[in-house]
């Protein structure tokens, strides 16, 4: 199965700061994840993490990749699925920069 998402940073009609990709507490794996920049002039910044009950204050949060530069046209793909072996309480999350526009194909 696979999920996909139109990912916009906050700035962007219908953004946000922070986009779930896959909820807490959900049975999944994560065979592989591709993030696309689909704007036309401007490099996407991305963050991708992991995260514990997101409405908790005492989340823990692991970070898989920290500002990552996706310049425009091109993409990012992890065809690693032991990266994504994370315990079934943790969430998979993506933050991207205030104007970025992400495409994000998860595949389980």
């Amino acid at each position: 199965m696979s999920l996909f998402y139109n990912v916009k940073g906050a700035s962007v009609s219908g953004g946000k700061i922070t986009t779930e990709l896959v909820a807490p507490n959900l049975e999944y794996n994560v065979r592989s994840l591709l993030l696309t920049n689909v704007h036309d002039s401007v490099a996407a910044t991305v963050t991708l993490f992991i995260q514990n009950d997101p409405t908790d204050t005492a989340t823990n949060t692991y970070e898989i990749i920290h500002g990552v530069v996706i310049p425009v046209g091109a993409a990012l793909a992890f065809e690693q699925p032991i990266i994504f072996k994370v315990p079934e309480a943790y969430g998979l999350y993506i933050k991207v920069g205030s104007n970025d526009l992400i495409d994000v194909t998860v595949n389980t």
